[in-house]
């Protein structure tokens, strides 16, 4: 009785499962993130979160029912704090709308094996394998992402406007502030193949079937093309990292590699920037 009277709505809310609680949290969190990131809650909620919590009544969730909750996930560490963070997320939703009057979620103890993902430059061999296939357009790709470091997010998006076929040079940039429309010297050796990709009648250097190709779509290619040439399974950003190596290695240069990687944490011994021009950066990127 002395409950109601303190907070009367409760009478509502105290028998509220997890599943009403989620749903409400829901539908006014999901106004705030992208469409991805949506399906990526979705799918932790409906595989893991829901056959767990649902028809448990929110307020009576205890500590060790959550902590034994995080204990059996069978997944990496990165994944469980994704899991703990949506949870506490929910969690603060119904502290503010005073379901709850605490918050334990930061109680719980994050478990699982760290998801250390393993890089594997391409060797000279490697390399040597795909120039001899070129003309292969999923060949071609790959080249290009090798001699700029780009993501291939960033190739994917890549737009004829954006590449200078007279200076030689394109802009490219996503992720980060450091690495938004930075300009990479496109290397004489992969010239010709994009060039060869040029096409005034399309939006972006790659496509397919008039269409932007997506991720999934590439990655899979990418995958059976490296199968079919007998070279040894890399992921698509080892790429990326055979770029910064070769890179490191002709030049010893971190500010030229920082400025046309556009990653800001590869700087470990320079503290200060160095303004590169496109003439500098083209210099550092012919060595490769």
């Amino acid at each position: 009785m002395q409950a109601y009277l303190e907070k009367p709505e409760r009478i509502l809310t105290d028998k509220m499962t997890f599943k009403e609680v989620f749903n409400l949290w829901r539908e006014v969190h999901y106004k705030t993130i992208t469409d991805n990131t949506k399906k990526h809650y979705d799918k932790f909620y409906r595989i893991a979160i829901s056959p767990y919590f649902d028809k448990m009544i929110f307020k009576d969730i205890k500590f060790v029912q959550l902590q034994i909750f995080m204990d059996n996930l069978n997944y990496s560490k990165a994944t469980s704090k994704l899991l703990k963070s949506i949870l506490k997320s929910v969690w603060n939703f119904a502290l503010k709308n005073d379901f709850i009057d605490k918050n334990i979620i930061d109680l719980i103890t994050v478990s699982g094996s760290e998801n250390i993902i393993k890089r594997r430059i391409f060797t000279k061999k490697e390399i040597d394998i795909l120039w001899q296939h070129k003309d292969n357009e999923i060949v071609s790709s790959i080249l290009i992402l090798i001699y700029t470091g780009m993501r291939i997010n960033e190739l994917l998006k890549l737009k004829n406007d954006d590449i200078n076929l007279e200076e030689k040079y394109l802009i490219a940039g996503s992720k980060t502030l450091a690495g938004k429309d930075r300009i990479i010297p496109i290397n004489l050796k992969i010239f010709p193949l994009i060039t060869k990709r040029m096409n005034l009648k399309n939006e972006f250097l790659f496509m397919k079937f008039g269409k932007k190709i997506k991720y999934t779509t590439y990655a899979s290619a990418f995958k059976t093309v490296l199968a079919n040439l007998g070279i040894e399974n890399h992921t698509v950003h080892d790429t990326r990292h055979t770029f910064a190596s070769m890179l490191n290695n002709a030049n010893d240069n971190s500010s030229s590699i920082k400025t046309i990687i556009g990653h800001s944490s590869y700087v470990t011994t320079e503290k200060i920037y160095t303004h590169k021009d496109l003439e500098e950066l083209r210099k550092a990127i012919e060595l490769i």
